[in-house]
C-alpha cells in the first residue's frame, strides 16, 4: 500500500470514527419510566419523582453527567422519616427532554423553580444539590433566598478548580463534538470511576449511568453545558449564601478529586456558618458510598435547625 492509500485510509477512519464509536441509539420513549414520571414544563418535558410526606419538602438537584439516580437513595432514607421528596432530571440529561443547546445556568435554575410552581410548592423547603447542582441550587438562593429552609450542598462546584485538558478541548465547538462522539463513551466509563473510592462496590451506578447517556442528544448537552456553565466562577454566589443565614451543611469526601477537597477551606472563608462534614473513604459521591451516615449527619443538621 503506498502512502498515498495510507493516507486516504487514515482519513476514512478519521471521519468515520464518530459514527462507529458513538453509542447514542435510544429515545426517551425507550425508557417505561419516562411515560410514567414526566410533567410537560414551558421548556420541554421532565422526568420527575415526587414522594409525599409531612415533615415538610427536600427537593434534589443532581450534577453534571448522573442524573437523578445518583441522589435517589439519599431521597429514599429522606422520605422513609416523613419528609416528602422531589427528585427530578435536569434537561440533557436521564430521561428528561433533550432541548436546544445552549445549556446555561439559567437553564436548569428556571427548569427547577418551573416545576416547583408545577407542583405548587412555594417554599420555604429544604434543598440537596448534588456537584453542578449545587451551583444551579446557589444562583436560585441569590434571585429566591424565600424559598429555603435549610440547604445540602455535596461535593460543591462553583470554587476555582483546574480544568482538565480533554474537559478544554470538549469545550472547542466542532472539535469538542469531534471528541465526544468518538470518544464520549469510553471517557464516560473512565470518568464515573473516580467518582468512588472503591468503584468495585457499585456496579449497578455504572449501568444506569451508561445506559441513560445512549439517548440520543446526551452528549450534545454536556458539551454545551461545558462550555456555558460557571463552573469554577460562583464566588459572589456563595458570599450571598453566607448573607441569606440560610442554614447550610457541607458533604465532602476526604478523597475528591472532582471538585478537589481542599477547596472546604476556601468555602468555609467564604460562608464561616457553613457545617463541614467531611466523609472518609469517599470521593465526589460520598452520599453514595456511604448514605446511613449521610442520612444521620443530614437528620442531626435538620433536627439542630427546628429545634431553634
Amino acid at each position: 500500500m503506498n502512502k498515498k492509500n495510507i493516507i486516504g485510509l487514515i482519513l476514512t477512519l478519521l471521519v468515520a470514527l464518530p459514527f462507529i464509536m458513538d453509542q447514542e441509539n435510544k429515545t426517551i420513549e425507550d425508557f417505561k419510566a419516562a411515560k410514567e414520571n414526566f410533567i410537560e414544563l414551558p421548556q420541554g418535558r421532565t422526568y420527575y419523582e415526587d414522594r409525599p410526606g409531612k415533615k415538610g419538602t427536600v427537593i434534589f438537584t443532581h450534577g453534571f453527567s448522573t442524573p437523578s439516580f445518583s441522589v435517589q437513595k439519599l431521597a429514599k432514607d429522606i422520605h422513609k422519616d416523613g419528609y416528602r421528596t422531589i427528585i427530578f432530571d435536569l434537561y440533557g440529561r436521564g430521561l428528561s427532554e433533550r432541548i436546544e443547546p445552549p445549556y446555561t445556568i439559567e437553564t436548569f435554575t428556571t427548569q427547577t423553580l418551573n416545576l416547583l410552581k408545577a407542583l405548587k410548592i412555594e417554599g420555604p423547603i429544604h434543598w440537596v444539590g448534588l456537584s453542578m447542582g449545587s451551583g444551579i441550587v446557589l444562583r436560585i438562593i441569590k434571585e429566591h433566598s424565600e424559598l429555603f429552609k435549610t440547604v445540602t450542598l455535596i461535593s460543591p462546584n462553583g470554587l476555582p478548580i483546574r480544568v482538565p485538558i480533554v474537559a478544554q478541548l470538549v469545550k472547542i465547538p466542532y472539535l469538542g463534538k469531534y471528541f465526544l462522539k468518538s470518544f464520549g463513551d469510553l471517557g464516560l466509563r473512565k470518568g464515573l470511576r473516580k467518582n468512588f473510592y472503591q468503584p468495585e462496590r457499585f456496579p449497578e451506578f455504572f449501568d444506569e449511568a451508561e445506559s441513560k447517556s445512549e439517548i440520543i442528544g446526551s452528549k450534545d448537552a454536556l458539551q454545551s453545558t461545558l462550555m456555558n456553565f460557571p463552573f469554577s466562577d460562583l464566588i459572589d454566589e456563595y458570599r450571598f449564601l453566607s448573607q441569606s443565614k440560610i442554614p447550610t451543611l457541607i458533604f465532602w469526601g476526604r478523597y475528591d478529586e472532582v471538585t478537589p477537597y481542599e477547596n472546604h477551606k476556601k468555602l468555609l472563608q467564604l460562608v464561616p456558618s457553613a457545617i463541614l462534614h467531611t466523609i472518609e473513604n469517599a470521593r465526589h459521591l460520598p452520599h453514595y458510598e456511604k448514605p446511613e451516615e449521610t442520612f444521620e449527619t443530614w437528620k442531626k443538621f435538620i433536627h439542630l435547625y427546628t429545634k431553634k
